[in-house]
């Protein structure tokens, strides 16, 4: 019964290749998305610390999970 259940808990564990894709997936986006919301952002007259407070506030939470 408990190698049942091993095995069970093995298949349901994402493997470190796809945990590396989806990261990397997300850095990709915040870094093609960030010309975009900076060119809008000067354009609506926000400072530059306005801009990197947004960038690090937005990138910080998302990329935690690369740190575990």
């Amino acid at each position: 019964m408990t190698v049942d259940l091993e095995i069970k808990a093995q298949k349901e564990q994402m493997s470190p290749l796809y945990h590396g894709v989806i990261y990397g997936a997300i850095a990709a986006f915040i870094w093609c998305v960030f010309p975009v919301v900076r060119r809008q952002s000067i354009a609506h007259s926000l400072s530059a610390y306005d801009i990197a407070a947004l960038r690090f506030l937005v990138a910080g939470p998302l990329l935690i999970p690369v740190l575990w």
